[in-house]
């Protein structure tokens, strides 16, 4: 009689909480994740583009991360020109673009972005990829642990894992600061239009973001990305991005077309003259760039015809930065 009474007050005391739970998963994966983090919104809204309206046939095609996404407005090279790349892209993201775009003909060369900043290796796996689905544990495992999953001790494997799980059931301070932002924020309207809007963006750009013109940050969040990732030395990158460096490689070998590494121009005033260390480190990840036969563009070089006011921070130009990046890119480019 007593293990049943006992029974009964547990049950009385989990059934409410799994309710609360319950209620909180939902919410979370159905409404915040989709429709009101702003990051996360933008990764299912493009990829969901990728596949939807990238057409069978494509001039330039450009992959990499949320620094080509701002900076590489693929219309300047021609009207059949797309772009794939997405916020917290990596190498290994951008391959698994191209092999999923495998029935489309790319007819004249790709284009790859990547900053290799330790966010795509961190952060936006936890806070963003994970929890809007866009990504599979043993993908996270390929990537961070090598190619079939040989690299990784077993403490490692068991760790990511962990942590896998726990931002998949929305149990980290990332998730439960969205909800507390939602809840703050769930009388403002403009929450509701994000999805059409940006759906709208990049469909008239063909897959590029304009980010407004009159956007504004404080001068300390405009320097954030350099104080945090592109003043310090780039974290020992995973093996797997060079692998699949040279499997990007072999598909445009094997296709004939022309590929492109480009570094998508920084705010240059902010950072100065002197070399930082993140630079010092690109430019060792860059030979092994050049070694796979990518052309390599440094965006970097046409820095100075750009002002501040051409960027959203440090390393995103807006609309106005990225027709001019982008128009000088095509010049470029058709001298190749």
């Amino acid at each position: 009689m007593k293990l049943k009474n006992r029974l009964i007050f547990i049950s009385h005391i989990l059934l409410p909480c799994f309710m609360v739970y319950f209620l909180y998963f939902t919410v979370e994966r159905y409404y915040i994740y989709p429709r009101t983090n702003i990051h996360s919104s933008k990764l299912i809204i493009k990829n969901h583009y990728i596949q939807k309206s990238i057409p069978s046939v494509v001039d330039f095609l450009v992959l990499g991360d949320s620094s080509g996404l701002y900076a590489i407005n693929p219309t300047f090279f021609s009207e059949q020109s797309y772009s794939a790349a997405n916020v917290g892209g990596t190498i290994f993201s951008s391959y698994n673009t191209l092999t999923s775009l495998s029935h489309i003909q790319i007819t004249k060369g790709i284009l790859l972005t990547q900053t290799f900043i330790r966010e795509h290796y961190d952060e936006d796996i936890w806070s963003t990829l994970v929890p809007s689905r866009q990504i599979e544990l043993k993908e996270i495992l390929e990537l961070l642990c090598m190619h079939e999953v040989t690299s990784c001790s077993l403490i490692t494997k068991i760790k990511l894992t962990f942590n896998y799980y726990v931002s998949f059931f929305y149990l980290n301070s990332e998730a439960t600061s969205q909800l507390s932002n939602f809840i703050r924020n769930i009388n403002d309207l403009n929450l509701s239009n994000l999805t059409n809007w940006y759906h709208e963006n990049i469909e008239k750009n063909h897959g590029h973001y304009a980010s407004p013109v009159n956007k504004t940050l404080s001068d300390r969040n405009f320097k954030a990305p350099y104080v945090n990732f592109f003043s310090k030395k780039i974290p020992e990158i995973p093996k797997a991005e060079i692998e699949y460096l040279h499997k990007i490689a072999q598909f445009a070998s094997q296709r004939k077309i022309k590929l492109y590494f480009v570094i998508a121009p920084l705010e240059k005033r902010t950072q100065g003259d002197e070399e930082s260390k993140y630079q010092i480190d690109l430019n060792k990840i860059l030979k092994l760039v050049a070694a796979e036969g990518y052309i390599i563009i440094d965006g970097n070089a046409f820095s100075d015809q750009l002002s501040k006011d051409d960027f959203i921070d440090f390393n995103h130009l807006n609309k106005r930065g990225a027709d001019k990046f982008s128009r000088h890119l095509a010049k470029k480019i058709k001298q190749e």
